[in-house]
């Protein structure tokens, strides 16, 4: 008789999810350094602040390529500009991606999905492309038209003490422009509460 399949033996990883697994834990140890900035070294964090809008390096911050991860170089304007919003937005317990918290805003707002057009505009929005030429990876991608609307975003939700999930948000911009638009996708679906119905295309890493 064939061998029963032990059920206690743990089902093997996809390489999607330990890519996903690695950038989680990247931006975890990201968003801890801001954390500590904020409570110990309110100069620097005062700096990032003013960077908002600014593309690296930004007015004294030169001192931030340090707490870029190696392995997420390439997704260091997105680091940026999160890191210029992180001091704007304080409200705690927040969980989920960034269209639970735009519902949950909407609903602050006492407006329904299909009347919150700052949702339907934010989500059509697209960030520009930036040369470094002094950098081995010279394009990145952050600012543009995403980059202020995200910056209207978290700032009208601090003031209806609606919070961010700051680790969730970096990873998913930094996938923001595949081609397959699966952010755009799973923001939608926690937004107008569809359920999630991922497919091999949507969870496919970037190419």
């Amino acid at each position: 008789m064939p061998a029963t399949p032990d059920a206690t033996q743990p089902k093997p990883v996809s390489r999607w999810q330990q890519e996903r697994d690695s950038e989680l834990a990247d931006a975890r140890r990201f968003i801890e350094e801001l954390t500590s900035i904020q409570t110990h070294d309110r100069g620097r964090m005062a700096a990032l602040r003013r960077c908002a809008g600014d593309p690296l390096p930004g007015r004294g911050t030169t001192w931030f390529y340090s707490l870029i991860p190696n392995e997420r170089r390439r997704h260091r304007e997105v680091y940026f500009l999160v890191a210029t919003l992180f001091d704007f937005n304080r409200a705690k317990g927040s969980s989920g991606n960034f269209g639970d918290a735009l519902l949950r805003l909407a609903r602050a707002m006492n407006k329904t999905p299909s009347e919150f057009r700052r949702f339907h505009i934010l989500i059509d929005a697209e960030f520009d492309t930036v040369f470094d030429s002094d950098d081995a990876s010279p394009w990145s991608e952050g600012g543009g038209e995403l980059g202020y609307r995200l910056r209207q975003t978290v700032r009208l939700m601090a003031s209806h003490k609606v919070g961010i999930d700051w680790v969730e948000l970096l990873v998913d911009l930094c996938h923001w422009s595949h081609r397959n638009r699966r952010i755009q996708k799973k923001w939608s679906r926690a937004f107008f509460g569809a359920p999630p119905s991922p497919g091999p295309s949507d969870e496919s890493p970037d190419a």
